[in-house]
């Protein structure tokens, strides 16, 4: 769990949790989406917006650790969030690794859930 940082008189989180089977995780990004239907009017003018389908995605970058393989595009995998909550399934939806002559590997995925979608690895 990230360490806690308090600030003139405010509690800041600082760094990230770690992700089992990813390598040094340095930085997490989550969007959190809906899809949205729009109805129009007869003037053209949206008269109302109607939330279906949300998704939930994490942006991870790591470094790559010796030994470690990250996950690959098109495979589920369980994330574990801050606190010790349930594990929550995701698809992977991409994966680059770099890898430089003057800088260590890394590696940048993509992992979403749409829903209570049953998720299904690239076979």
């Amino acid at each position: 769990m990230p360490d806690e940082v308090v600030v003139a008189g405010s509690v800041l989180t600082w760094g990230v949790d770690p992700i089992a089977n990813v390598g040094i995780v340095q930085k997490v990004t989550r969007n959190e989406t809906v899809e949205v239907a729009e109805a129009k009017g007869e003037s053209g003018k949206t008269i109302e917006e109607r939330a279906y389908s949300s998704n939930d995605e994490l942006s991870i970058e790591a470094l790559i650790k010796t030994g470690v393989t990250p996950p690959a595009k098109g495979v589920v995998v369980s994330v574990t969030p801050p606190g010790g909550a349930t594990a929550l399934s995701y698809l992977v939806r991409s994966s680059q690794r770099v890898h430089g002559n003057s800088e260590y590997n890394t590696l940048s995925m993509t992992i979403s859930h749409k829903d209570s979608s049953t998720l299904v690895a690239l076979t």
